[in-house]
């Protein structure tokens, strides 16, 4: 009913319902609370998802997004490289590369960064059930490109899943999620977004196709065996009686659901919101200030920036700013 605006609560009622949240009353009193907005919500998982599930999953972006542009405000605005994109999915996707600053051949160490230095925000959100990522295009007038992850996924799936909401993102500002040409694109895009032919071609056709071979390239690319094998398909450097084959070979190995940990890609962490609060708090952070500030808990706080990696947790170069921080106090 208070959702609906069908009532007002009361100083009694919004108290029990900050007391059973663990937020503070200003959470529920501060002012210009940002959603996302349902109309450009792309959601990617395994299975459908529930109007409850979806609604949860946006909420817990929206509080990410909003702290997130709390400490942006503190510096420069990062110009966002990329934009809504007329191409078909592989050219889309070979311009997107151009935009970010990447070349036509190379694998991408970092994804996560390299999307962050292109101005967009990657929200950190807590892990749900069969639910990796969705993208949506934020803020009042819908230019801040945002690709929220959840908690849970494995290093090659995570990185999977963030090219295909980028995929989102440039080609189908708008569109209607649960379209299932919307989601071919999507993978049109993500496997030359991943895997560019002119690059990936060279290393398949480099030795014989086979499971432990595109192990090897899994590591180099952070692609997983079955989407390298998929690939080599596409490409026209396997036939399909080898691609089904060593289709085969994966289930009898029992790689459908989980492929071997040898191969393991690394995870990746998102940087760039803890990046920036760090600046602005120093480091240890404090917790209780920043949750002060930003009107949460100091319990929520921790657990939002835990998500992101620490300076001592990366060794990629920090997004440039041009905003220098002096102390708090100095003697005279």
């Amino acid at each position: 009913k208070i959702k609906n605006g069908r009532k007002f609560p009361s100083a009694k009622l919004i108290a029990a319902i900050a007391h059973h949240v663990r937020q503070p009353l200003a959470f529920f009193t501060q002012e210009s609370f940002l959603e996302l907005g349902d109309g450009t919500l792309l959601f990617r998982a395994k299975a459908n998802i529930s109007r409850k599930q979806e609604v949860e999953a946006r909420r817990h972006a929206e509080v990410v997004f909003e702290f997130g542009l709390r400490v942006a405000g503190e510096f420069n605005s990062l110009p966002v490289a990329i934009a809504p994109l007329k191409e078909k999915p592989v050219a889309a996707a070979q311009l997107a590369r151009k935009q970010i600053g990447l070349d036509e051949i190379s694998p991408i160490p970092h994804l996560i960064r390299a999307v962050e230095k292109a101005g967009i925000f990657v929200l950190a959100i807590p892990s749900f059930e069969d639910r990796y990522a969705f993208a949506v295009w934020g803020g009042r007038d819908q230019k801040i490109p945002l690709i929220a992850v959840a908690e849970g996924a494995s290093g090659d799936r995570l990185r999977f899943s963030v090219a295909h909401e980028l995929g989102h993102l440039v080609l189908h500002k708008g569109a209607f999620a649960g379209s299932k040409q919307v989601e071919v694109e999507a993978h049109e895009f993500t496997a030359e977004f991943l895997a560019p032919e002119k690059g990936i071609r060279r290393e398949l056709m480099l030795q014989q196709i086979t499971l432990d071979r595109l192990g090897e390239l899994k590591l180099r690319w952070g692609i997983s065996i079955q989407a390298l094998l998929r690939r080599s398909f596409e490409l026209g450097v396997i036939t399909e009686r080898q691609h089904r084959y060593l289709l085969q070979q994966v289930s009898m190995r029992g790689w459908r659901m989980q492929e071997p940990a040898e191969y393991d890609v690394p995870m990746e962490k998102p940087r760039l919101i803890r990046q920036m609060a760090e600046r602005i708090y120093g480091e240890p952070l404090n917790y209780e200030l920043i949750a002060s500030e930003a009107h949460l808990s100091a319990e929520n706080v921790k657990l939002l920036l835990e998500r992101y990696a620490s300076s001592a947790e990366t060794h990629v170069p920090e997004v440039p700013s041009n905003v220098l921080r002096f102390p708090m106090a100095m003697e005279r």
